[in-house]
């Protein structure tokens, strides 16, 4: 007897699953085979979109180790929300899914959902890094599929850093020194600082909301997005 007989791999099998690799394969997702993991994380969006308990409104973090699949199983995630009502009832089908299915389906008729995708994204060091990120990578998908009727929402973490940095009321000369912070040994006076946070600088919108938090200011810390799923390695 040969391995053949036992063991069949599909023509389309990709040793690295991303978006790359969905553009090479588009039904990729429908040859995705479904485990306790992937039944948990549609039961969370359920319980979530659904408000069927409201300690489960939240966000979710997808997790694991190099290769266990994590962005195979957020493109699967990703197709439920942008495909067709019918191509979802119908991977929903299996056995391994069916008692969601109505569920589901139930959250995909409330209307069409937006789906920003980032993948790659380096030097994260802290929560008010990984919103910046989001916050940028929202409107651009907003941009992209709305124009110039797209809305942005009337609160922004980065156009909050740039009315702190705009704010006499704040002794930024005397914190520029203040050597805690060490803005005098990354640029070379305040008007570069304040330069980088208009630009939208990542590090300097952080430091600007450290500062701030320090002093006790309130600075808008949250984004525009009604579900967010997080995918992370640990190595």
């Amino acid at each position: 007897m040969k391995y053949s007989n036992y063991i069949e791999l599909s023509a389309n099998y990709e040793s690295v699953v991303d978006l790359d690799a969905e553009e090479r394969n588009p039904n990729l997702w429908q040859e995705y085979i479904v485990h306790d993991d992937m039944k948990n994380a549609v039961e969370a969006v359920c319980q979530t979109l659904l408000w069927e308990d409201n300690d489960k409104r939240r966000s979710f973090w997808i997790h694991g180790a190099y290769g266990t699949g994590k962005s195979y199983a957020a493109i699967v995630l990703k197709h439920f929300f942008e495909d067709s009502i019918a191509n979802i009832e119908s991977f929903m089908n299996r056995p391994s899914l069916a008692e969601y299915k109505k569920r589901f389906i139930k959250i995909r008729e409330k209307g069409n959902f937006l789906v920003v995708w980032k993948s790659g994204a380096t030097g994260i060091k802290s929560g008010t890094h990984l919103m910046m990120e989001m916050e940028v990578k929202i409107k651009e998908k907003l941009n992209e599929k709305f124009g110039d009727k797209a809305y942005y929402g009337t609160s922004s973490l980065i156009n909050a850093a740039k009315d702190a940095i705009n704010d006499q009321s704040i002794n930024w000369t005397y914190l520029f020194t203040d050597i805690q912070y060490g803005l005098s040994d990354q640029y070379s006076d305040f008007s570069e600082f304040q330069q980088a946070v208009l630009e939208g600088d990542s590090d300097a919108i952080h430091l600007v909301k450290r500062i701030c938090d320090d002093n006790n200011r309130t600075m808008f810390t949250s984004t525009m997005c009604q579900l967010i799923l997080y995918k992370n390695s640990t190595m």
